[in-house]
Formats: C-alpha cells, structure tokens, sequence
C-alpha cells in the first residue's frame, strides 16, 4: 500500500525578534524632585502616557503631572497636573488615559481625554480607602470602567462613570479581570490554595457564569487578544487559551515555570509573558515555544503589544523599596534576513520529515507535536525526522533555526 502524506497548510512562519533597548523617559521639563519613576501606558507604536509624582514636604504635599508622547519618549510635554499622587492604569484608544488619583488616601478613578491638542479631564464615581483599594481596570469606553474593589469582605466589581457608581456584584478571594469589549468580560478569582476560578460575562458584568475551575495552573490573571481568545497566566507559569468561551482549552508551560505578572496579546498565537524573575518570554506558536529575554531588573510589570513592537515596563526591588521604573521595546523583525512566508521547510517521504534548511542556516530543533500539545519527537542535531512506526492523524511539526521558526500541520497515513 502507497502511503499518502498530506500538508494542510502553514500555520505558523515568523523571523526571529528583534533586539530589546531601553527607551529614555526624557520627561521634560521636569520640576525639581521628580524622577523617571512614574508609571505609564504606551497606547499605540511611539504614544505613550506617563506619570511623574513630586514629594514636596510634609506640609505641602506631593504634585502630580502627566506627560505624553508620540515619538517613544525622545520628547514628550506635560499635559495635565493636580495635587496627590497618580498612577496610570489603562487607556482607551490613543486619546484616553485613565489614572488613579490619591489624596491623603481617597482614591480616585480619573481620566484625561486629548483632542487638538487640548486635554479635558474627567473624575469617576467616588472609591476611599475605607470602603476597598484598587489598583487595575477594564475600560468598557471613555465614560465607562469595571474595576475590581478589594476589601477584606471581598472582591466588589464595580462599574464607575463620571456620574456615580455601581456595585455590579462581590466574588471572593482575590480578582484580577479582563474585558474583549462593553459586553463581554472575564475575571479570574483566588480565593487561597491552589483553586482559581474563571467567570465569563456576556452582559457588561451584571451576570457572570463559571468556565473553569482549575486546581493545577495557580491562574490569576485574564487577558483578550482582538480576534477573541481568551489567555489565562499565573503564578504557575503556565498560559491557557480559548476559542470557545470555556468548552476547550490549550494549556503549555513557559519554561522555567516563573510567576508570570503581565501579558500583552496580538492574535490567538502571539503573546508576550513578563515575569517576576526580569524575563519577557514569547511566542509565536500558541505557547508550543517560547523564546525569553532577560532585563537585569527584578521583574516584569507591564507589557503592550503592537504589530510592529513591544513595549516592557520593569522594576526593580531591593529590601526597603521599589526603585524608578524602566521601558524597553523590541521592534520586530529589524535587521533580519527575509524569508519566503510561502515555503515549506519540510519535504516527506514514506520513512518520515527531512528539514529543508536555506544556505547557511542553522537547525536549532525539530519536535513533532499532536494537537492536544504532547510532544512524540524531538531532534536538535540531525534533520531527518522518523515517523514510520507512528499511528495516523494530525500532527504539528515545528522547526527552529537561527533564522526562523516554523510549524505546520499534516496529516500522517502510514505505509506500513
């Protein structure tokens, strides 16, 4: 009997990144007392947000200023000052910055909308220290935020407007939340011990349903990418996605396993991890592999993802305190050889996969992988990949080289 070997398409071609250089925050002008230790948001390739806070004495107080820019902070200007303390959270768009107003403990949802040049501010529905803290959000427009309000007693997700407040509903535990636009959100909950819980709502947050409870991963964290998927990251240093709201989920480990803080998504394949170790991981397969990089601070606290770069904001710990924030960004794809995105890299006989490599390149591996993501093979010195004594079906097959990585998927009818 002839075998039959068919290649159904390829998933998956992307070059190498590019190389990661910290971006000076040149705030200026820059009043005496601060420092380049504000917190920010980058909004779009070259825009960002920042915020610089100035301690001025016991009796006076701290000032505040916003600055932004559009050309990856070679200049930026202050758009905006108050009295407290302020600390970016989030955007909506490119126009939008929305940030968390401190005075003498009152916290404040606030935000900053810039149109011709003008900046106009908003202030949100009232939130002090006494009834809970936040510290994130989950822009549903410009006028409208679900935040999730910590207190002992619980987890109170409220939606804030300029006009008021709302109590949407109170989980236990620990939650972080995230929302793929007005109506359709997620949030995953800690309540202790190893159980996080995944709640999924499809009406702004009034009622929530459970799509996973998992007792393995220690998820803490929700993100969307644009088309939909759903990404769970953790203290496990595990990923998990969905396509389908909960039915199915993919789940791989980033190596090393760290406590993973943030994620920034393009698509259902490409994710950027930051960690408490310094370390951005990536990749490009769906979490099949991944790639790292190490920032030489003590973590990773935010990242943005864009189609041409990535932005990364660090910290770094010692025993008394934080020190002053940095930003670095990966601009994709510079300085790399181009290859075709049509060509395959395997040709296949009846004994198995034979790596096809361009001149002068170098296999760095070659793993055959099923869908479900158990690895069956693996070579990182030779080319040639045996499949004879394999079962039919589907298989995943990923090449890495010093150039690019690779995986596509075939079907495997054995001849024998």
């Amino acid at each position: 009997m002839r075998f039959v070997t068919i290649l159904v398409a390829m998933w998956q071609v992307s070059l190498l990144s590019g190389q990661w250089t910290q971006v000076p925050l040149s705030l200026q002008p820059l009043p005496f007392g601060e420092t380049s230790g504000g917190t920010g948001v980058m909004v779009a390739d070259g825009q960002g947000y920042w915020s610089m806070n100035t301690y001025l004495s016991p009796s006076s107080g701290s000032t505040a200023r916003l600055h932004h820019t559009t050309n990856d902070w070679q200049d930026s200007g202050p758009i905006y000052a108050t009295g407290g303390i302020v600390d970016v959270l989030g955007s909506y768009g490119t126009d939008v910055v929305f940030f968390r107003h401190n005075a003498s403990g009152f916290y404040r949802l606030r935000s900053v909308k810039l149109s011709n040049g003008e900046a106009t501010e908003s202030q949100f529905g009232f939130v002090n220290a006494y009834q809970g803290y936040f510290s994130e959000i989950a822009p549903l427009s410009d006028t409208a935020c679900i935040i999730p309000v910590w207190s002992l007693t619980g987890t109170r997700i409220t939606k804030v407007f300029p006009s008021g407040s709302q109590i949407l509903d109170t989980i236990a535990g620990d939650v972080h939340l995230s929302f793929l636009n007005a109506e359709e959100g997620a949030l995953v909950s800690r309540t202790g011990g190893d159980t996080s819980i995944v709640l999924l709502t499809e009406n702004g947050g009034v009622d929530w349903s459970v799509i996973l409870v998992d007792t393995e991963h220690l998820f803490d964290r929700p993100a969307w990418s644009s088309d939909g998927t759903l990404w769970l990251i953790g203290a496990g240093g595990w990923v998990a996605r969905t396509s389908d709201t909960g039915n199915t989920w993919n789940m791989h480990e980033v190596p090393g396993a760290p406590r993973l803080l943030c994620i920034a998504l393009i698509n259902m394949d490409k994710a950027w991890v930051g960690s408490n170790e310094g370390e951005v991981h990536s990749t490009m397969d769906g979490g099949l592999t991944w790639e790292s990089w190490m920032s030489n601070d003590s973590l990773v606290s935010n990242i943005w993802a864009f189609e041409n770069v990535i932005y990364a904001e660090t910290r770094y710990w010692n025993t008394f305190s934080y020190g002053a924030r940095k930003l670095y960004m990966n601009r994709l794809n510079v300085g790399l050889p181009q290859l075709s995105p049509s060509r395959s890299a395997l040709s296949i006989d009846e004994l198995g996969i034979t790596v096809q490599l361009n001149d002068n390149e170098i296999l760095r591996s070659v793993r055959l992988i099923q869908p479900n993501g158990h690895e069956v093979l693996s070579e990182t010195s030779t080319i040639k990949l045996p499949m004879s004594g394999l079962a039919n079906g589907l298989y995943l097959v990923q090449v890495l080289t010093d150039r690019r990585r690779l995986v596509e998927k075939l079907i495997w009818q054995s001849p024998y």
